[in-house]
This record gives C-alpha cells, structure tokens and sequence, in this order.
C-alpha cells in the first residue's frame, strides 16, 4: 500500500493493531534517511528544523481533550516510531555538525 501521509495512513484498514504499525514505522522509516543529511551538508546546509506534532510525542490519554472514534483508541502504542526516528535523525545530524 503507498502512502501518500501520515493522516492518509491512519485511515488505512487496520486489520490486527501489529500490522498498522508495521505500515506506520515503514512510512517513518521512509521519510527521511542519511543521504538526505549528506546531501544537505553538501549544498552547506548546516541547520534544520524538526517539526513535531502532539503525536510524535504523547499518548491520546495524555491529551486533556484527545477527541472520539475508533482511531484515537487504536493508536495505542504512542509515539514510539516517531521517538526512535527523531534519535535516528538527531545522530545523523550530530555525526554532520548539523544543528537542529
């Protein structure tokens, strides 16, 4: 299954809960990789910036008001993916000299 984004991913049929976070670290794992960073630092780009949402970061429990429906509960595992590709993207970048 292509996706197009991360909103588009959460409207894919979730069959069992393990494979919808399959799909979702193979589309984190996607995003972005270390030659994005080598070919930065090639142009002289030596700064990024990295946008996070509440998601990135935050259970839907967590939230004062984290909203209904079926999608919110089955987004039970949080924001493990997301943690371990901003680590990812935090070392490539410190190996670069990059500031993010």
């Amino acid at each position: 299954t292509t996706v197009a984004s991360r909103a588009s991913l959460c409207e894919l049929p979730r069959g069992s809960n393990a494979s919808f976070w399959q799909r979702m670290e193979a589309h984190i794992d996607g995003w972005i990789g270390e030659e994005h960073f080598d070919w930065m630092v090639g142009k002289g780009i030596n700064a990024v910036r990295l946008p996070l949402g509440w998601w990135d970061v935050l259970r839907p429990h967590e939230l004062p008001n984290p909203g209904s429906g079926a999608a919110w509960g089955e987004m039970a595992p949080g924001p493990a993916p997301a943690l371990r590709a901003i680590r990812r993207l935090l070392d490539w970048a410190e190996a670069r000299g990059v500031v993010v």
